[in-house]
């Protein structure tokens, strides 16, 4: 079992990246049209996005695994957390700073437009 590095690395290519994948990260999205998978870190909710960047090579070549963020995983795969999935990318993003108080960290992702219950993010 690979241990959870998702703070460590931002990029991760080959078969690097498939054992990673395969033996620590979760599964959310699958796009067949573009052949680009969205995964999820259990552990820290990090978000990172498998892609084949050779067209020219046999099968797409060697994969590539780059972390993304909310957002950009919002706007490439459509992906639509769920409340405590949401606050786990917001965290892993490093949008979340534990000497911030938590009502300020509500307000700031109220005007971002990310909808969660104050409760949810208590610490």
């Amino acid at each position: 079992m690979v241990n959870c590095r998702c703070a460590e690395i931002q990029h991760l290519h080959g078969a690097a990246a498939q054992r990673y994948e395969r033996e620590h990260l979760r599964e959310l999205v699958v796009d067949g049209e573009k052949w680009e998978t969205l995964f999820g870190c259990p552990e820290t909710g990090r978000l990172w996005k498998e892609y084949l960047p050779h067209a020219e090579y046999h099968g797409g070549g060697p994969p590539e695994l780059v972390q993304l963020s909310p957002e950009a995983a919002a706007a490439e795969f459509g992906w639509s957390p769920a409340p405590d999935e949401r606050l786990q990318a917001i965290r892993a993003a490093k949008k979340y700073d534990p000497r911030v108080d938590p009502d300020e960290l509500w307000r700031s992702l109220r005007a971002r437009g990310i909808k969660i219950d104050r409760e949810a993010i208590r610490w």
